[in-house]
């Protein structure tokens, strides 16, 4: 895939990712599709969050030197 072409047209999940994790659930599940963050998403060391599966659920960094967790 492009992912350069795909980092600057999609919409940011930063938000939307964090406030999952941020959700009373101790684990937050992230359905599968493609999310581009802006930032690092917080997990706190009570917290998880887990995917569709590998080839399921992509997180994207808006660019190259953004840490994903």
């Amino acid at each position: 895939p492009d992912w350069q072409t795909y980092r600057n047209t999609a919409n940011d999940s930063t938000s939307y990712i964090q406030g999952l994790v941020n959700s009373a659930n101790p684990v937050a599940f992230l359905p599968a599709g493609k999310y581009v963050i802006s930032s690092p998403i917080v997990i706190p060391l009570n917290k998880g969050l887990i995917g569709a599966g590998a080839d399921k659920t992509v997180i994207i960094a808006k660019t190259a030197g953004v840490n994903i967790l």
